[in-house]
């Protein structure tokens, strides 16, 4: 598929929705496969009529990278021997649908259970580090709630202001980790560390 770009600026992801910007996810992930991961396989997206459960983007390496991601600028892939699985999203609602999907997918757990790497990447800027309630209640299992409180207004604030605040990050870890636990039976060493997000930042950055 034809983009007609030879770099982009991070605000013009944004104009490669759904389908497409799976599409040009993978023309990407092929691309530094070639470089970085000669005769690595490449699983692709499913067919445009192929609801969002049934698209699988991976990679699987099986042997060392020939280029390491020190020296390979903005890489999307590790240096790592196994396989990783892919999460495109776009949308301004990127959070919300990624940590949807991984409370009920079932291929993450599957990559991650066999020690493999799951990577989200996202067609806009984000501030990944951002804390927020809604994170912490999705990392910890807790459903937000939209009951109206009791208390005064100034309790009310202060109690919010106060309320437990996490990463997207470590939302996506937390939940991933619960999953492996509960319905592998897996406590997973180092999710943290195979877990990777990468913004439009840096997938405009590899473009350059």
């Amino acid at each position: 598929m034809e983009y007609g770009f030879t770099s982009l600026e991070p605000k013009a992801l944004e104009q490669i929705e759904g389908n497409d910007f799976e599409e040009f996810c993978e023309e990407l992930l092929r691309f530094e496969r070639d470089v970085r991961h000669p005769g690595a396989s490449v699983a692709g997206t499913a067919p445009r009529s192929t609801g969002d459960s049934g698209k699988d983007l991976r990679i699987t390496t099986t042997v060392a990278a020939a280029t390491a991601k020190q020296f390979f600028s903005d890489a999307i892939t590790e240096d790592y021997i196994g396989e990783t699985y892919f999460s495109c999203k776009g949308g301004s609602d990127w959070a919300t649908a990624v940590l949807g999907d991984v409370q009920v997918q079932s291929a993450p757990l599957d990559v991650l259970g066999a020690g493999g790497h799951f990577t989200v990447l996202l067609d806009r800027k984000a501030d990944l580090k951002k804390k927020t309630e809604a994170f912490a209640n999705a990392a910890s299992g807790l459903k937000r709630k939209a009951a109206k409180s009791s208390k005064p207004k100034k309790i009310a604030k202060t109690s919010a202001k106060n309320a437990p605040k996490e990463s997207f990050e470590a939302a996506l870890v937390a939940i991933l980790a619960r999953r492996l636990k509960n319905e592998r039976s897996i406590a997973a060493a180092n999710l943290e560390d195979r877990i990777h997000v990468y913004d439009g930042s840096h997938v405009a950055s590899f473009l350059k």
